[in-house]
């Protein structure tokens, strides 16, 4: 159990755990392991620093950059106008394993058109009209971002082990 975790870059501590640099094995896990989720909890606030998460699907780069679509008008794209650093969380449950990562958010209008067909095809919708953003889109279209990471955390907890914290700062 973690009872607390503050640092900075390159001063983090975590009690109770075992916190170590990620090393290639590790991000190739991690790379997997992303590919292998199609949805993520983003977290964003308002300039004054009012929270919001929402799930979104996403895909994700061999560099590790995230890219979202949303609604024009979506609270998280107002937030990301007035504060582009966001958090999000990928993984949970029922395994004990999720990848987490802090960095800034950067609107993409010129994202290949191709890469909104590749996640409508990673998510499987039977119709594209069960994804919310088909819905909410109507009033005033969508648009998307991308999230450079500047620091990621993969955690992985295996029973009968002290749990490990791999971290990678980009």
């Amino acid at each position: 159990m973690f009872s607390s975790i503050t640092g900075s870059k390159n001063n983090t501590v975590f009690d109770d755990a075992t916190y170590v640099p990620m090393e290639e094995e590790d991000k190739k896990f991690a790379l997997e392991f992303l590919r292998g989720h199609s949805t993520a909890v983003l977290a964003t606030a308002s300039v004054t620093g009012e929270p919001q998460a929402a799930p979104m699907y996403f895909l994700v780069d061999d560099d590790f950059t995230f890219h979202f679509f949303t609604a024009k008008n979506s609270q998280k794209v107002k937030h990301i106008k007035q504060n582009k650093h966001v958090a999000i969380v990928v993984g949970f449950g029922p395994e004990i394993t999720t990848v987490q990562v802090r960095g800034d958010a950067e609107f993409d209008d010129h994202i290949a058109p191709g890469l909104f067909w590749e996640l409508v095809e990673k998510i499987k919708l039977g119709d594209i009209f069960q994804w919310p953003l088909a819905v909410l889109a109507k009033g005033g279209g969508y648009t998307a971002f991308r999230l450079k990471p500047r620091v990621m955390s993969l955690l992985k907890f295996e029973k009968g082990k002290d749990p490990r914290i791999y971290y990678n700062d980009f």
